[in-house]
């Protein structure tokens, strides 16, 4: 808990401090609206918030990934995550709650079959208000955070938006905090999407440290075996990851849906959800 407290006091002070030297500035309407953000745990925000309330919900299903020791056997889950949102002023605070079903690949008894878990988020979108070449967005910084029996990942981003016409760009670098495997890393992320129709748009996501991949390798995968805590970690597992799909607005752009493959350990694997503005 010591751990946890840390946590969300960085988390607070990063939106205190940025809320006392940044004042909030308006909102160029060339930014990505908020509901077309996808995934929650697999990409970042939009950099130019609204404010209010939103809630996504999502399926996911992880396939087989990782297994934490060398003879052991992969792990599937399948589950649901809930985000609720709420954005004021630029400062956007997130709280993912996760129900997860597992299983073997051999179908042999695991230490938990079901489990839930939580995630915190928060960020502060600086509005620079600037262009470049064109391009309109802003600059965000943020932080995740996760916490369970196995140990405790944190993540700290900043990312920078690009838009124009039917092109939407967000290229980020971020660092993981890890109690297990590797301890620390850094990475570069880029988040592309395109609009083929008034209300359809592709999108493709590269991330070389990505969050929730480690997060599922390294505490989903050890958090249904009995292991001791010296011994677990995925060092072997992949830290990046590929995603792409597609999403659609709907109710005059304050919902949307979407559907993506994202790579876990050794194939792609669908992620369901919508998002919903109030």
């Amino acid at each position: 808990m010591k751990t946890a407290g840390r946590n969300i006091q960085v988390l607070i002070g990063l939106i205190i401090i940025a809320g006392l030297f940044l004042k909030a500035g308006f909102c160029l309407a060339a930014c990505e609206p908020d509901s077309e953000r996808y995934s929650p745990l697999t990409t970042y925000p939009s950099s130019c918030p609204e404010n209010g309330y939103y809630q996504t919900v999502e399926w996911a299903n992880l396939g087989k990934i990782g297994a934490p020791l060398p003879g052991r056997e992969y792990v599937s889950m399948t589950g649901y995550q809930l985000t609720t949102g709420i954005v004021y002023n630029n400062a956007r605070i997130e709280y993912t709650g996760m129900i997860y079903d597992t299983g073997s690949v051999s179908g042999s008894v695991l230490k938990r079959t079901s489990f839930t878990d939580d995630i915190f988020q928060g960020s502060y979108a600086l509005m620079l208000n600037r262009q470049w070449g064109g391009y309109t967005g802003e600059v965000l910084v943020g932080i995740r955070w996760f916490e369970n029996e196995v140990g405790e990942i944190t993540e700290y981003y900043v990312t920078r938006e690009f838009t124009k016409d039917n092109l939407s760009m967000i290229v980020g670098a971020n660092f993981l905090n890890k109690s297990s495997g590797f301890h620390t890393r850094a990475g570069a992320s880029i988040d592309a999407r395109y609009k083929i129709a008034p209300n359809v748009s592709l999108f493709a996501q590269y991330n070389s440290a990505d969050f929730f991949k480690n997060f599922a390798n390294d505490y989903l995968v050890p958090y249904v075996y009995e292991t001791p805590k010296t011994q677990i970690g995925c060092d072997a597992c992949s830290q990046d990851s590929f995603a792409g799909g597609l999403f659609f607005n709907y109710h005059n752009g304050r919902g949307s849906g979407y559907l993506i493959l994202t790579q876990m350990e050794e194939q792609m694997e669908p992620i369901i959800g919508t998002t919903f503005q109030f």
